[in-house]
């Protein structure tokens, strides 16, 4: 498949380079007043982008200018000056404080805390997903029932006799009505998976209350800093009454206004350098539009021909690819997890999506199994599987690389691993193991097909783990010797 789509892109570049030669004369023409229009376009935006550069420049020399008033100002002011330093410090101070918090409350506002203004409406919609999952529990215990009744019944009639056929389904009827025919009286609105109920049931019941409360505290923590912003706005905007400062004073505001116009300047200059800059993209994707269509509506030549058609076709082929490689992909799996699986397990088959690649599960009856209801160590067994698969199905050599592969497993599927998985999962296969988990006897079991053993041993002192050659109790077998 990846073979495919770089074909495809190969072809595409391939298509690119040959229509822009073979263009008629209006359309080469076209085209170059569109080139013509992107260049000036993109001209704009260097000059504009350039413009900027300098007015941010000119921002900061005129911020060290600012800082040197201001630094004369500390040195004649004595105390005022000293203190108007201080309370600039904690207005900066201040000020990012208030921009962190507004930060984290805008932040709160795009997530789920606005949802706590709906708690009433959450509650009840938490009331009715729990309804219906207690009915969807009901109406799979109704439907084993169902199967598990049918059984008994023709076994109790196989084993009594054809005579005892009305009373089995008499006595079967009367004693099972309740539960068979129980109408729970609510429709089931949100047909949900268990994993999906609880991540709601943990939004509305755990996340939004601490959100709630968080917000709050936030809030609360805001107007605190804004209490304090204002009063040390207050302390620095006062004048002092020594006329030698007046001088330094008047330089300062007039810096400071024009400090405030050129970050206008710098705005709006921001905002004309966006502005060219998405017009000379505009005008590309309209060269590259026209170029493409134009291409689409004429034979230039043989090649050309045949390219196009290649690409075209390769798309359909590529679906086809897609849909036959999971095809191969489910039958992999059920072979796989037919070897891994012990015979009380239950049958699973795998029903994959060709676009999306969600994988259903099935049984032999083509019932859908809910993933969460399997057991452990089937969920184990199904991921195996379903990885053997992958590789199988790729046509690669894959290394397999296992941590802990029998630490959730019983001892029927360990052997089963240990017997079918482990010898054949790949041409290099590196499993990291305890003691606990390879023992002795399947250590011995995989002996022939093992190439190296090595225990990590961490250094507590060192802080450092090195490799000793040998297993568990075979290296200390050999120490001992």
């Amino acid at each position: 498949l990846d073979i495919i789509q770089r074909l495809r892109s190969d072809l595409g570049l391939y298509l690119k380079e040959h229509s822009d030669k073979s263009l008629p004369a209006d359309q080469q023409l076209l085209i170059t007043a569109f080139e013509s229009s992107y260049q000036a376009k993109l001209k704009l935006y260097e000059d504009a982008k350039e413009s900027l550069n300098k007015l941010q420049d000119k921002l900061q020399q005129h911020d060290a200018e600012i800082s040197i008033t201001e630094g004369i100002l500390d040195e004649r002011g004595g105390s005022w000056a000293s203190s108007r330093q201080e309370e600039k410090v904690k207005a900066n101070q201040l000020l990012a404080d208030k921009k962190s918090l507004s930060d984290q409350i805008r932040e709160m506002l795009s997530g789920i805390a606005p949802l706590t203004l709906a708690k009433k409406a959450l509650s009840a919609v938490l009331e009715q997903l729990k309804a219906e999952q207690d009915i969807k529990q009901q109406q799979l215990l109704k439907t084993v029932l169902d199967q598990q009744l049918a059984q008994f019944t023709q076994a109790l009639k196989a084993q009594l006799g054809a005579s005892q056929s009305d009373a089995i389904d008499i006595a079967v009827q009367k004693t099972f009505a309740t539960t068979l025919s129980k109408n729970p009286g609510i429709e089931v609105l949100h047909d949900i998976s268990d994993t999906e109920f609880n991540r709601i049931q943990h939004v509305i019941e755990t996340l939004i209350p601490q959100q709630e409360q968080l917000l709050k505290e936030k809030i609360e923590q805001l107007n605190a800093v804004e209490d304090k912003l204002s009063l040390a706005s207050t302390n620095i905007d006062r004048a002092p009454d020594a006329v030698s400062l007046k001088e330094e004073l008047e330089l300062l505001a007039e810096q400071t206004r024009e400090k405030a116009y050129l970050e206008q300047q710098i705005e709006q200059q921001r905002d004309t350098t966006k502005r060219y800059l998405r017009e000379s993209i505009d005008v590309l994707r309209k060269m590259r539009k026209q170029t493409e269509a134009y291409s689409h509506s004429i034979n230039t030549n043989q090649a050309s021909q045949l390219a196009a058609n290649s690409r075209q076709l390769l798309v359909e082929f590529a679906d086809r690819t897609t849909k036959a490689k999971v095809q191969q992909l489910e039958q992999e799996f059920v072979r796989a997890f037919q070897k891994l699986a012990r015979k009380d397990d239950i049958s699973l088959a795998a029903k994959i999506d060709p676009k999306t690649f969600n994988v259903e599960l099935t049984d032999t009856h083509g019932q859908r199994i809910n993933k969460q209801q399997l057991s452990a160590g089937e969920k184990q067994i199904y991921a195996i599987a379903m990885l053997e698969a992958l590789g199988r199905t790729s046509g690669r050599n894959l290394p397999v690389i296992i941590d802990t592969p029998l630490g959730r497993l019983d001892s029927k599927h360990r052997n089963k691993l240990v017997d079918n998985y482990f010898p054949t999962a790949s041409h290099q296969v590196i499993i990291l193991s305890t003691d606990t988990e390879v023992d002795e006897h399947f250590f011995t079991s995989l002996q022939p097909q093992i190439s190296h053993a090595y225990e990590i041993c961490y250094d507590s002192g060192h802080r450092c783990s090195s490799l000793r050659e040998g297993y568990f109790w075979k290296q200390s077998m050999k120490e001992a010797s």
